[in-house]
């Protein structure tokens, strides 16, 4: 009687999956390794006989497995299934067989956390930890405006294997909310790692900014300034003034830099040439790039021009003659005493920009610098003085209102004569409509305009009065001497 062998092998893959390519399983004297990308190769250990090859679907019926012969079972990663090995020796029948199942699964992936995020790019990727025993031959990240992005939409292709991979996100739209997924595909299918969801930033625009008209020219300084009405998004870094001979001044000119942020500044020009005409244009620059205001243009006086007075902040102020006056052609807006002591004033919405439009308002006490006498010098430059009434109606006088209208009390009098002096007017005096400041509130702001005299009234002091919607002007005693108006300068004779 011959003897029968049975050499029954078992082979068990680790968790039912594949290993990894060039690792090796080793059980019972047989080694289960993966060789090359696609195949999949179970090698017998010693024995004595002959192999024969079998495969099941079910692990209950079996056949001879095709294609199949010698010690190396070969099998393609498409062709999954259960699979034993009989080595028999002589004519019996073998007596039973143990089996070892071969399953190929999807790869394992996990989805990287989003990175440098812009307002249309982003950095996403994933790592493949396992190809589930078949190649990976496609990789990268879906991205989607709802929760379930898939390979169905917008997706990245970032090479193939396991590993780690890096995928650029592009063409996103700005202040939008994301959900990426990380693939990999296989011949088994695809698999998909967590979803993981972002925000783009908002678009950033380039700042919003206004160029103010110059002011204080002389033969060779000028004030400058603009406003910020928006950063766009991004920080202000820089802001200033550009300065040019032609129309079209920019940041690669002469320009000044004037802090950072948004709201208003002023920009000082110096070394300027006297008569002649300069382009200026007001600048902000955030992260975007740099935006620019309106052009506007000045021309500098004479060298030998002497109509501009210089208070003792340095603030130059253009003169204008009316019969034989000589009055400042700008509210005062000076901010010391002439002998240099601080003093207190207010000015409009409490942005030192708005000094250069409407000046600076000051109560009767302090315009007047604590003195009691007409015409006394107060806060004005030296060879300045604050006007007395009188010297107001002669004023008026000159422009065209009579005697018994100029001394008309508490009454507004002589049509066209508050035209003239008001902003934009012909007699050159380009008084704003200031309003004025009770308790450092300011009311009637491009309503009315008050300017203080140097005249009493009892506990009070005579004013003149400007409207918006009258032509004539007002001579007025009844405010306290607490409120606060502006100040208008008359050169002594």
């Amino acid at each position: 009687m011959q003897q029968r062998i049975y050499h029954i092998l078992l082979f068990f893959l680790m968790a039912g999956i594949i290993p990894a390519a060039g690792q090796e399983l080793r059980k019972g004297g047989s080694v289960i390794s993966l060789e090359g990308d696609s195949l999949v190769r179970l090698v017998l250990g010693e024995y004595r006989g002959v192999a024969v090859w079998q495969e099941s679907t079910d692990s209950l019926t079996w056949v001879t497995a095709a294609g199949i012969s010698g010690d190396t079972l070969t099998v393609n990663p498409l062709r999954e299934g259960y699979f034993r090995a009989e080595v028999t020796e002589g004519t019996c029948l073998p007596v039973g067989s143990q089996t070892a199942r071969i399953l190929f699964t999807l790869p394992r992936i996990a989805t990287a956390e989003v990175t440098d995020i812009t307002e249309t790019t982003a950095l996403c990727g994933g790592i493949v930890s396992s190809d589930g025993g078949a190649p990976v031959t496609a990789r990268g990240v879906c991205l989607s405006l709802r929760e379930n992005a898939s390979v169905t939409g917008t997706c990245t292709t970032d090479g193939s294997g396991t590993g780690g991979f890096f995928s650029l996100l592009t063409g996103l739209i700005p202040d939008t909310v994301y959900y990426a997924q990380a693939y990999a595909q296989n011949s088994k299918g695809i698999a998909y790692g967590a979803v993981v969801s972002f925000r783009t930033p908002p678009e950033i625009r380039l700042p919003e900014v206004a160029t103010w008209e110059v002011m204080d020219i002389t033969a060779t300084t000028a004030t400058g300034g603009g406003y910020i009405f928006s950063d766009g998004g991004a920080p202000v870094t820089a802001r200033g003034v550009c300065l040019s001979l032609r129309k079209n001044p920019s940041v690669t000119g002469t320009c000044t830099t004037d802090g950072s942020g948004t709201g208003g500044f002023f920009s000082l020009l110096t070394g300027l040439i006297p008569d002649t005409v300069y382009y200026a244009q007001a600048y902000a620059r955030n992260s975007k790039g740099i935006a620019y205001g309106a052009v506007v243009s000045f021309r500098t006086p004479p060298a030998e021009d002497p109509n501009s007075v210089t208070d003792i902040d340095g603030n130059v102020y253009p003169v204008v003659k009316i019969g034989d006056q000589e009055w400042m052609a700008r509210n005062l807006r000076v901010t010391k005493a002439p002998d240099g002591t601080p003093i207190s004033s207010y000015v409009v919405g409490n942005d030192p920009g708005n000094a250069l439009i409407y000046g600076r308002h000051y109560t009767w006490d302090v315009a007047m610098n604590g003195s009691a006498e007409e015409s006394a010098q107060g806060i004005c430059p030296d060879g300045w003085h604050l006007p007395s009434d009188e010297e107001f109606k002669i004023l008026e006088m000159a422009l065209g209102m009579t005697r018994q209208e100029a001394d008309q009390s508490n009454a507004w009098r002589g049509t066209g004569v508050g035209t003239q002096m008001k902003e934009g007017g012909s007699s050159g005096l380009d008084i704003p409509i200031a309003g004025m400041c009770v308790g450092g509130s300011f009311l009637y702001v491009g309503q009315s305009g008050y300017i203080y005299s140097s005249t009493e009234a009892g506990s009070y002091a005579w004013r003149r009065c400007l409207s918006t919607n009258a032509s004539t002007v007002g001579r007025w005693n009844t405010f306290p001497k607490s409120y606060a108006f502006s100040v208008r300068c008359l050169k002594n004779n």
